[in-house]
């Protein structure tokens, strides 16, 4: 009977400990940075609005986010620096329905010969840059003539 109640307490343990993991990592998502990218319409107090790309329908829309005291503010002096035709990088959470942004950004340019960008070049330059970077090759000053082929005995 000792050993019932062991193991019925065990099993309740098991469960309420499985069922709180799984809460939790329910909370962990809904509160998750999620990330977005786009064009700065709109700044107003507490609301700021982008043009971003929308996988899902395939198309551009204009989606709002919150900005509170906890949203940190980088690549910008303040909010108040971030004027429209920006383009920015947003973390953000969604809470009660709204996105909440956690941090906005400048989003990166980058420079021609910077890491990570490509520099654009003309079709003449492109090919320009493959000749001289092609190792030298010289012809022999005479070609030998090719040797019989003999057919194996069998």
């Amino acid at each position: 009977m000792l050993n019932k109640v062991k193991k019925g307490i065990m099993v309740l343990g098991i469960a309420v400990l499985t069922g709180m993991s799984m809460s939790a990592h329910a909370e962990d998502e809904a509160t998750a940075g999620k990330f977005s990218y786009g064009e700065v319409k709109t700044v107003a107090a507490g609301e700021i609005v982008i043009s971003e790309y929308n996988y899902d329908d395939d198309q551009m829309v204009e989606a709002a986010y919150t900005i509170n005291a906890e949203t940190k503010i980088n690549n910008f002096a303040s909010v108040e620096e971030i004027k429209a035709g920006d383009e920015v990088e947003i973390e953000y959470a969604e809470v009660e329905g709204k996105k909440a942004a956690l941090a906005i950004s400048k989003a990166e340019e980058y420079e021609e010969g910077e890491e990570g960008a490509a520099a654009p070049a003309s079709e003449g330059e492109a090919q320009e840059a493959v000749v001289e970077s092609a190792p030298a090759v010289e012809a022999p000053a005479e070609v030998p003539a090719e040797a019989p082929v003999e057919a194996p005995v069998k």
